[in-house]
């Protein structure tokens, strides 16, 4: 197995520091799509400098003039709004807030800036004091040194930018006003509009007259992301690796050199001819240019996916006949340095995976790096033989790769390989489509794991024949869908003969119980998307041809039998984020239909044991191409030492015209659409284990 990599530690706040809660969003049912699409980088730039368009952006001016977006849209305006206000900082102050840790109160004095800041931590009273008497600019951290966008929230402010004194400058400076001349831009900020300016434009911002405060947000970008920062980082280990091949590079410099004694126009040609041979070396792509540091620190300090919900490894353990694809690719870097370990042998080149899934939001730049704690080491990744390298770069491109195709001389390397990025969460298992599973057939498969009092059992088995479908579909009154798994079960069962259990049969019979409104009006939508389509006019039956079903497992015992009663309680989704080993595994596919390739839909149930408890998730996923996607989810928990598991269901849906800010690649991925989707029932129960009772006859009733 690869070693974990290790980084120094970064410093955060002591134990005895309040942690301040996260802001929490104002959500509320609307029809209008939020300004900001936050699913991906691309979408969130692509959201926050519309109307423009990022090629017309990069083109005309990036790095070359200043933007002024000017929206005049009072639900943009509102949404800015909602993002922060001054009602929010004021909120803060009564959680902890303290002097320089974590704001600054500063004043243009006399054309200086002047720190205000007191000991100790803020009080609302006095800020407000600064504020309205004062005329006072409060900050938080970040000073503007980079690339600046300018999101105006609430009230009004006037910039004045100027043309800076040193093009792109790398560095914060202090000009003085006779330097600077006259301003370029004079530009009155109103909530909803958007300021961009290159990095060295000197700016002055003031809140004008007659308006009673102003909030914006700075979002500053490229902090260390020059040419120059990447030859840097490149030099030193290319510089190495051709000294390796090149004599003169090994040659020694003129004596006393050093002193002075021989510095002149050789010293300075030969430097020139050593760098013109690097640099052809170089364009020749002979050898490989390699990034270390800028990866790190760039990986180290930047923020997790905003769209992962728990960063626990999908699926079961990968096998070597599996189709796999890394998750969140933007999310990782492979990089090639020298191993770390202190060894007597050569300096050892080594491959690491590092990856930013495991950052904490509430650390995301608050910290610098402390030396008096190196030894406290964090695991930021993954480190392998060199060996490995090519079959990362293989997973890197594909968009899915059978694990049997690893370029290592191995199976044992393959499939350690993949172990380890399935443990970091870095890599899923593919669902194979279902021309695929029917070309390929399906194997046989029956699990049995046991732990404590429970046992679990996941039985896989081929789609049930032509003869067993028709005497099924004759006993329920339905066609039944056209991949129907009877035989495949996960049991989860005590010991005392009580538990519960998810089937295909008893998951169909609950298809009719959804609310005919919801059923009616999609099949109606539907029916309409499709009115140039033969299929259009023979779907709707009167069954729900969708197999919506609202089915959350049968309760199963032996003359005993789980209660269920609501409950207030919910699972506790924080602690299942922690990492814990993983003793169990597995996923089972219920049934599957693609409605006449217009749309898939299909219920698994997957579960996974630990230690001290097990989770469950049984997922239905229904989407109808151009009309709506729908998800009902039953979790299912149970933690040691309780008497009871915690079920919660919940149903998503949204129509198609609803997710236009998400982008259509994710339609197929329930994992990553189900967070976009509109939130429309929640319910959730306590299983109460029972207390056994003499009983002769077993039951069962689908819940």
């Amino acid at each position: 197995m690869p070693k974990k990599s290790k980084t120094k530690n970064v410093k955060r706040r002591s134990s005895d520091d309040e942690q301040l809660q996260p802001k929490l969003s104002r959500v509320e049912q609307s029809d209008t799509p939020a300004p900001l699409c936050f699913q991906s980088p691309v979408s969130l730039f692509e959201s926050l400098i519309q109307p423009m368009g990022t090629e017309q952006f990069f083109r005309e001016y990036w790095e070359k003039k200043p933007l002024h977006l000017q929206r005049s849209d009072s639900s943009t305006a509102s949404y800015y709004q909602s993002l922060f206000q001054l009602s929010d900082l004021q909120s803060l102050c009564s959680q902890g807030l303290s002097y320089y840790r974590d704001i600054n109160v500063v004043r243009c004095i006399n054309g200086k800036k002047k720190v205000l800041n007191k000991e100790g931590q803020v009080k609302s009273s006095v800020l407000n004091k600064y504020l309205v008497q004062n005329k006072a600019t409060i900050q938080f951290h970040q000073p503007q040194r980079f690339k600046v966008f300018i999101l105006q929230l609430e009230g009004q402010k006037r910039w004045l930018l100027y043309n800076p004194t040193v093009r792109l400058a790398a560095e914060y400076s202090l000009e003085s006003a006779e330097r600077i001349g006259s301003p370029t831009h004079d530009i009155i900020l109103k909530a909803g509009d958007l300021l961009y300016f290159p990095r060295g434009t000197i700016h002055q911002a003031s809140t004008p007259a007659g308006v009673d405060h102003s909030t914006h947000l700075t979002l500053s970008t490229y902090q260390r992301m020059s040419w120059g920062d990447l030859l840097l980082d490149i030099f030193p280990s290319f510089l190495c690796d051709s000294s390796r091949t090149e004599v003169s590079l090994r040659e020694g410099m003129p004596r006393r050199l050093l002193l002075g004694s021989s510095e002149g126009l050789d010293t300075s040609s030969r430097l020139a001819t050593a760098l013109r041979s690097l640099a052809d070396e170089l364009e020749t792509g002979m050898l490989e240019v390699r990034s270390t540091h800028m990866k790190r620190d760039f990986i180290m300090n930047r923020l997790p996916p905003y769209s992962q919900q728990l960063l626990t490894p999908s699926e079961r353990i990968p096998a070597l006949e599996d189709m796999v694809c890394l998750r969140c690719k933007d999310h990782m870097v492979v990089t090639v340095e020298q191993s770390q370990e202190r060894t007597d042998e050569a300096t050892e080149l080594v491959v690491f995976v590092l990856h930013s899934l495991k950052n904490q939001r509430e650390s995301h730049m608050m910290g610098e790096v402390c030396d008096e704690e190196e030894e406290h080491d964090v695991s930021k990744g993954l480190k392998f033989p060199l060996s490995h390298l090519q079959a990362l770069r293989q997973l890197q491109q594909a968009e899915q790769l059978a694990v049997a195709q690893l370029q290592l001389p191995t199976q044992e390397a393959k499939l350690s390989l993949v172990l380890a990025l399935w443990s970091e969460s870095l890599l899923e298992l593919m669902l194979a489509s279902l021309s695929t599973m029917m070309s390929h057939g399906f194997k046989s498969s029956k699990q049995d794991f046991t732990f404590g009092p429970w046992k679990v059992t996941a039985a896989k088995n081929h789609i049930m024949k032509s003869k067993d479908i028709e005497r099924l579909a004759e006993e329920m009154s339905m066609p039944l869908p056209e991949m129907l798994f009877g035989d495949n079960i996960l049991r989860i069962h005590h010991t005392d003969g009580y538990g519960i259990e998810f089937n295909a049969v008893d998951a169909l019979k609950r298809v009719n119980n959804m609310e005919d409104a919801v059923k009616v009006a999609c099949a109606q939508e539907w029916q309409e998307s499709r009115a140039d389509s033969e299929h259009s006019k023979e779907v709707v039956r009167p069954y729900d041809w969708t197999y919506t079903t609202d089915y959350r497992g049968t309760l199963i015992g032996e003359g005993v039998q789980i209660q269920v009663t609501e409950t207030a309680e919910r699972i506790n989704m924080e602690k299942l984020k922690a990492r814990e080993q993983i003793m169990f595994f597995d996923d089972v596919l219920l049934f599957e239909d693609e409605l006449h390739d217009h749309g898939v839909s299909m219920i698994s149930v997957k579960i996974r044991v630990m230690p001290t408890s097990f989770f469950l998730l049984l997922r239905f996923f229904l989407r109808v191409d151009g009309v709506l996607i729908r998800i009902n989810d039953t979790r299912l928990y149970h933690e040691a030492g309780k008497n009871y598991m915690l079920r919660e269901f919940s149903t998503r849906e949204s129509k198609i015209s609803e997710l236009k800010n998400v982008p259509a690649s994710l339609y197929t991925d329930p994992n990553e659409i189900a967070q976009h989707l509109t939130l429309k029932l929640t319910v959730c129960e306590k299983l109460e284990l029972p207390v056994i009772e003499p009983q002769t006859a077993a039951d069962e009733a689908p819940q």
